[in-house]
C-alpha cells in the first residue's frame, strides 16, 4: 500500500513539475528563397529539385520556391526587381548585362564547360574546326537569347582557326534543325544535353566539336545574385548555397535519383529522355578538374577578352573580379563537415 501512494505521490508531482516548466519556444519559421530557373523545368536543374525533394533546404529552414523560365523571361529582371534572389543565367551574361543591370555577382558555375556544340553527320568527315571551311553553318540570325552563347564561340573558334567569312557559308540557325535534317546545312550548333539527344534520337550518327577542347572555356549555367541581396541576406544565401551544392553533388552520384525527382516539375513526362540529358551534362557539371560549383578568375578573365573582341561588351569592365564572388565557394568547401 504504500509503495502504490509513494508512486502515486510521485506521479502527481511530475505532473504538477511538467504543467509549471516553460512551453517549448515555438519553431522559428522558414525563410523563402525563390530560384529563378533558366528555361522550363527539366533534369538541367536536378541540384535544386533534389536539394529541395530531400529536405536539404528545410534542413537549413529554408522554403525555395522556383520560377520556370522562358524566351520571354529575363532573368537579370527578376533579380534586380527583387522578384527572384537568386537566378540561373548564362555566363557571358554575367559581363554583358553589368552596365545595363548594376552589379550582378556570379557565386558558383554548374555547368563549368559550355553546352553549346557543333555536331556534323559522321559521313561529312568533319571532325575539327578547320574542317569548317567550303561547308555551310546553321548560325546566322543568332544574335543573342538561348543560342546566343553559340555565334560567340563560332566566331571565337573561326579566329583562332584563322577562316574568314569568306570561307564558308552560313543559313539561319533554327531549334529544329530542319535546315540540317535536310542537308541544307552541313553544321549545327546544339546544346550537348539536348540537341544532340534529339538528333541521336532521329537515327543520326554526330561528329562533336567542342570549342573548350580548342582552347575556348566558357562558363554557361551560373548561380547569380545581386552585390546588394548578398550583402544584406549572408547567412540566408550561405545556407542555400550549402544545400543546394548538396543537391547537386547527389545528382553526379545518382543520374537515376536526378531523373526521379525531375520528373515532378517537367511538363512533359518522358524520363526515358531526362536521363539521356542527365548524362550528357554530367561532364559540364563535374569535370573532374575542379568541384562542383567552382569558378576561375582565369576564365572569367578569358570570357571577358573574348566578349570585348567581338564588341558584345562595348567597353571593357573595369575590374572583372567584381563579377563574380568565390566567398560561398570557399566556405562551402573550407568546411567539409557541413558538404
Amino acid at each position: 500500500m504504500k509503495n502504490q501512494i509513494a508512486i502515486f505521490m510521485f506521479l502527481a508531482m511530475s505532473l504538477v513539475l511538467a504543467s509549471c516548466s516553460p512551453p517549448p519556444p515555438p519553431e522559428k519559421p522558414k525563410e523563402v528563397v525563390t530560384l529563378q530557373l533558366k528555361w522550363h523545368h527539366q533534369v538541367q536543374f536536378a541540384g535544386f529539385y533534389m536539394a529541395k525533394e530531400r529536405g536539404y533546404y528545410a534542413a537549413e529552414n529554408i522554403e525555395v520556391n522556383f520560377l520556370e523560365g522562358s524566351k520571354d523571361v529575363d532573368m537579370f529582371e527578376r533579380l534586380r526587381a527583387g522578384k527572384a534572389d537568386f537566378a540561373i543565367v548564362s555566363g557571358e551574361s554575367v559581363i554583358s548585362r553589368q552596365a545595363e543591370d548594376g552589379p550582378v555577382k556570379a557565386v558558383a558555375v554548374i555547368y563549368q564547360r559550355s553546352p553549346v556544340v557543333f555536331v556534323a553527320r559522321t559521313d561529312a568527315n568533319i571532325t575539327r574546326p578547320q574542317d569548317f571551311a567550303g561547308k555551310t553553318i546553321a548560325v546566322g540570325g543568332v544574335r543573342g537569347g538561348g543560342m546566343g552563347e553559340a555565334l560567340i564561340l563560332f566566331n571565337t573558334l573561326m579566329n583562332k582557326t584563322g577562316l574568314q567569312p569568306s570561307d564558308y557559308q552560313t543559313v539561319p540557325y533554327d531549334p529544329f534543325y530542319e535546315k540540317f535534317l535536310s542537308g541544307q546545312a552541313d553544321i549545327t550548333p546544339v546544346y550537348i544535353g539536348n540537341g544532340v539527344v534529339q538528333l541521336r534520337d532521329k537515327g543520326l550518327n554526330l561528329n562533336i566539336i567542342w570549342p573548350g577542347d580548342y582552347g575556348i572555356p566558357f562558363y554557361s549555367d551560373t548561380l547569380a545574385a545581386t552585390a546588394q541581396y548578398l550583402q544584406d541576406h549572408p547567412d540566408l544565401a550561405l545556407r542555400f548555397f550549402r544545400a543546394s551544392l548538396k543537391g547537386w553533388k547527389d545528382v553526379v552520384e545518382d543520374a537515376d535519383a536526378a531523373v526521379k525527382v525531375t520528373m515532378p516539375y517537367v511538363a512533359e513526362k518522358d524520363a526515358v529522355f531526362q536521363r539521356k540529358m542527365a548524362d550528357a551534362q554530367m561532364p559540364l557539371v563535374h569535370t573532374g578538374e575542379h568541384p562542383i560549383g567552382w569558378m576561375e578568375p582565369t576564365i572569367w578573365q578569358s570570357m571577358h577578352r573574348t566578349l570585348v573582341a567581338q564588341g558584345i561588351v562595348d567597353k571593357p569592365v573595369p575590374d572583372v573580379a567584381a563579377l563574380y564572388s568565390l566567398e560561398l565557394l570557399n566556405a562551402y568547401y573550407s568546411h567539409p563537415e557541413k558538404q
